[in-house]
């Protein structure tokens, strides 16, 4: 392992900045699964630290399953599991903007896809469902919280529509973990935006009731694009 890629830790909680660290190089794919971590007295070296701060700082990456310590032989990255696939993804996306933008690109190309399976496979109760959604947020304008809430409910709506519970799951914690970073809530929702936004999910809702998938496909692809300029 290149030794280069750590940097000694100056403050405390030093055995949470380690950690951090490592996470990040985790979240980065620079620490990739199956990985073997230096040994304990490697690691104090190129962090400037005792041996006990390092080994309290796998522990905590060992608690959130991040790394298996084998006995007499080392601390290893592990796989991700579904367990912690959500906790990892949001670690990514709330680090850097780079992180964020390939997010909401991997958003776009998913939702256009899924906006045209909802043409076909949505249900009258499923076209009800997305229209009462509308009116909420049309209410809801100068309620930031009353919002976010409904525009959650709108992705997960159409993507409900597909009858594809993959891609539902799926979904559903993108778009969860997109609108839990305050950041990106106190960019997106204020009155200069909120009207955009309403116009965006009408166009793509009267897309789906016209039946329409190239257009209700453009109309997803409109709404995440504007979404990417906010963040750029």
């Amino acid at each position: 392992m290149n030794s280069t890629r750590f940097r000694s830790i100056a403050s405390q909680p030093i055995s949470e900045k380690i950690s951090d660290q490592i996470k990040l190089l985790i979240y980065q794919n620079k620490l990739r699964a199956g990985e073997r971590l230096p040994s304990e007295r490697n690691l104090a070296e190129q962090f400037n630290v005792g041996r006990p701060t390092v080994r309290e700082a796998l522990k905590r990456l060992e608690a959130v399953d991040l790394i298996e310590i084998r006995p007499n032989s080392g601390a290893f990255v592990k796989s991700i599991s579904a367990s912690t696939f959500e906790m990892l993804l949001s670690g990514m996306i709330e680090r850097e903007k780079k992180n964020i933008l390939e997010f909401l690109e991997i958003r776009k190309r998913l939702e256009t896809w899924c906006v045209s399976e909802a043409v076909v496979n949505a249900t009258e109760e499923d076209f009800q469902t997305i229209g009462n959604i509308i009116k909420v947020m049309e209410s809801s304008q100068n309620d930031p919280e009353k919002l976010k809430c409904a525009d959650i409910e709108f992705h997960r709506a159409i993507v409900t529509a597909t009858r594809n519970t993959v891609l539902t799951h799926l979904i559903s914690t993108f778009v969860t973990l997109m609108y839990s970073m305050k950041f990106f809530m106190e960019l997106l929702y204020d009155p200069k935006k909120n009207g955009t936004i309403l116009q965006q999910h009408k166009s793509i809702y009267d897309s789906l009731r016209e039946r329409n998938p190239e257009q209700a496909s453009e109309k997803m692809l409109e709404h995440i694009g504007f979404l990417i300029s906010i963040i750029k």
